[in-house]
């Protein structure tokens, strides 16, 4: 895997006390730090993260509200705030570009520098990263299926193992009977399988053709969803392919081509300024108003790339994406992802029932006030027992250097990429 990128390791490390022990918060935080595969850290991927996980946290939990109390959405409807919330299901593409970004990497320096690299090893860490949280939360959720809701294993058996498989999209053509936010994860997968071989046909290529195909590709996906495929409705061929890969394959060429720019044109090093925080702070607001409308909504790579791209070159913005707290919780996205419809759930339970008679705000201001704060804990305390182990397992290295790259990202002495 790549080595550190100079200039990115140390944004977001919040400093510890003149005797070197750091303070509880400190302490926490460092105790939540991701571990990653290789040696190169960049804090803004994980701000990216919390951006989109966020998006998405907020986005169920104002949808969960509104349909459990559906006398609640035509008054919300004409408020701003939920037509925003309503923009939130954009953090699933926001995670795709990241993943593009994340992935690309390793086989532009890969190319460029004509160093080996091992695909066998590219899928067995996605292998040890993923796969036992994902089949641990598959798992638990069955069985609260079966012991809470008293849902009979027969039924629960076929999509389990299809979701298992990462085929609960194609089979089924709707999201997963056992985790709803699992279809996304399946086109990630799809992806994972796919990026070694657009490497090695497109990202071998020079940079103009290598760029110039990139955007093809990405122009070509954008007018397919617009004059090709039905916007709403269609076959169940269709509704197969708007949960596939090959809907949303623009998304993660977005940031393959961010990628692309990151490794090539600033060295790993990109160049803040002020007037790119402006940039910046216009696309990501571009991002919300291109999904207020149908035809706009597939015109999404635009704005998400400049947003992406200026905060990289932004000043003010890539330090508040690079504080440690905003880091680590991007870090733990995966966790907060597979459990906080969970929480969302479970918190409705016991307050939807108690919210008869307040209006839509401050309904809002009381579910976010206790699903954010439950989410987080859960997920701290799942990411610390499941995920960062997997995160520190390296049965394809050695005992040194597995010792070596489990030592938390924010460590000096280990930079790491966010993969």
């Amino acid at each position: 895997m790549p080595p550190e990128i100079a200039g990115e390791t140390t944004s977001g490390i919040n400093p510890t006390s003149p005797t070197g022990v750091g303070t509880w918060w400190d302490q926490l935080l460092d105790g939540l730090s991701r571990v990653t595969s290789s040696g190169r850290y960049v804090p803004i991927i994980d701000g990216f993260r919390f951006v989109a996980i966020v998006a998405v946290m907020l986005f169920h939990a104002n949808e969960s509200l509104v349909v459990s109390r559906p006398e609640l959405e035509t008054p919300a409807r004409q408020t701003l705030l939920f037509h925003v919330l309503k923009v939130g299901n954009v953090g699933v593409p926001l995670f795709f570009a990241i993943s593009g970004f994340i992935l690309a990497l390793p086989f532009l320096e890969s190319f460029k520098k004509q160093k080996p690299f091992s695909v066998g090893k590219y899928f067995l860490r996605r292998l040890t990263r993923l796969e036992p949280p994902y089949i641990l939360n598959l798992l638990l959720v069955t069985l609260l299926l079966i012991v809470v809701k008293r849902e009979a294993l027969s039924e629960l058996a076929a999509p389990l193992f299809a979701s298992l498989g990462y085929v609960h999209n194609l089979v089924y053509g709707e999201m997963s009977r056992i985790n709803c936010v699992a279809w996304s994860l399946e086109i990630e997968v799809q992806f994972y399988i796919l990026m070694p071989v657009m490497a090695w046909v497109i990202l071998r290529l020079p940079t103009s053709a290598r760029r110039m195909a990139l955007v093809g590709i990405m122009l070509a996906c954008v007018l397919a969803k617009m004059f090709l495929i039905p916007q709403q409705g269609g076959s169940e061929v269709v509704q197969r392919v708007k949960m596939s890969l090959l809907y949303y394959f623009d998304h993660f060429l977005v940031g393959i081509l961010l990628a692309d720019v990151y490794f090539t044109d600033w060295i790993s090093q990109p160049k803040s300024a002020l007037h790119w925080d402006a940039i910046a702070a216009v696309a990501w607001g571009m991002i919300v108003v291109s999904q207020w409308r149908l035809w706009s909504q597939h015109l999404l790579v635009l704005p998400m790339f400049v947003a992406y791209y200026a905060s990289f070159r932004s000043h003010f913005i890539r330090q508040a994406l690079s504080l440690k707290w905003v880091t680590v919780l991007g870090g733990m996205c995966y966790t907060l992802y597979l459990y906080h419809f969970f929480v969302i759930s479970l918190v409705n339970k016991f307050t939807i029932p108690r919210l008869a008679g307040f209006s839509y705000g401050p309904s809002l201001a009381i579910e976010f006030g206790l699903i954010l704060p439950t989410s987080v804990i859960v997920a701290a305390v799942l990411f610390r027992l499941v995920e960062l182990p997997c995160m520190k397992w390296r049965p394809f290295q050695s005992s040194t250097a597995s010792r070596s790259s489990s030592s938390p990202i924010h460590s000096k002495s280990v930079p790491e990429l966010n993969v």
